[in-house]
């Protein structure tokens, strides 16, 4: 009795037959389906051969596979690499080990690149109401056979992400600035000691450490090794009011509230300074002149003093000046 029924057997050397049959190995060419697809149980309907998937294979073209309407392609050109085309365009690339995505000569196991003036973007999205995340892991091992952990060990780069820009000479990509994660010490059974580094380069020289994140909890400025909870090699500034123009009986409030630290006032056209300690909300002179006093509405001076809920700076020299005022939290 006839049937339609096929039902292919393969044996162990790739030959492929059915039951009753058995076929030498060989190349199949133009397969079309229009129907059903069955293993039994699940169906899979292909309405026409428009909507086919094709394959093909001679020994003097590419090799495709084609999607769909045929739009859709993916081409083993046989030289090594396979390209994914839509509309004949390739947008991405298979190539050595490495796929670029819109370039055809990836430099990196993941490669991305565009020029239609819009941003390269990536999106990680997650969509999750039981506080969950996206999250991005970068792994490292001591191991070069892939799937083997190896202890990390001090002085280990795990982590390095660069921002590069072109030289002046258009030739080639330069160094910006740079993240990284250096062990610091030897690896525990919970957890890495490590230290978060940030650098960036002027057009000459590059800013070593310039800020380090350290494993003890202390944030170096200049220094990988800072021994304070902030650790600064060189010079700090820092003002909370800068050139302000200040009229007479003017109070400036600071917004400074802190019980502790080293209160800077300085007039800015003269550059006479007054140097106040403060501790417990209390001003004690470290070093001051006739230009500054610690009591509100002394006559012709600056008066530093706490009001209320901060330090506040009063002008009664008589007329318009221009101060800085500094503060550093002890």
């Amino acid at each position: 009795m006839s049937t339609r029924n096929f039902v292919p057997r393969a044996d162990q050397e790739g030959n492929l037959g059915t039951a009753l049959l058995r076929w030498l190995k060989g190349w199949f060419v133009d397969l079309f389906v229009s129907g059903n697809l069955t293993d039994g149980t699940y169906n899979a309907t292909v309405a026409n051969t428009a909507d086919a998937i094709t394959k093909k294979h001679t020994q003097n073209t590419d090799s495709k596979i084609m999607v769909g309407d045929t739009s859709v392609e993916i081409v083993d050109t046989g030289d090594g690499y396979i390209v994914f085309k839509e509309d004949n365009t390739e947008y991405m690339r298979l190539t050595g080990g490495k796929l670029g995505i819109g370039i055809t000569l990836p430099s990196g196991i993941l490669h991305l690149a565009k020029n239609e003036g819009i941003n390269t973007s990536i999106y990680i999205d997650n969509y999750d109401d039981s506080g969950k995340a996206p999250r991005v892991y970068f792994r490292k091992s001591e191991s070069d056979i892939l799937g083997t952990l190896a202890s990390t060990g001090n002085g280990d780069l795990l982590l390095d992400i660069q921002s590069l820009g072109v030289d002046s000479l258009a030739s080639s990509f330069i160094n910006g600035a740079r993240i990284s994660v250096l062990q610091d010490g030897e690896s525990g059974e919970s957890y890495v000691p490590a230290n978060l580094i940030l650098e960036t380069w002027s057009a000459t020289t590059k800013n070593i450490n310039q800020l380090v994140l350290h494993n003890d909890g202390n944030i170096g400025i200049a220094t990988n090794s800072p021994v304070e909870k902030l650790d600064v090699v060189g010079k700090i500034a820092s003002s909370i009011a800068t050139d302000i123009d200040f009229d007479t009986d003017e109070v400036l409030s600071t917004g400074i509230t802190a019980s502790y630290g080293l209160l800077i006032v300085r007039e800015s056209t003269s550059g006479i300074t007054g140097v106040y300690r403060i501790e417990n909300q209390t001003i004690v002179v470290v070093s001051a002149n006739a230009l500054f006093a610690i009591v509100k509405d002394n006559a012709e001076t600056y008066n530093v003093y706490w009001e209320t809920d901060q330090f506040k700076i009063q002008n009664k020299v008589g007329n318009n000046k221009n101060i800085k005022v500094g503060f550093y939290g002890l």
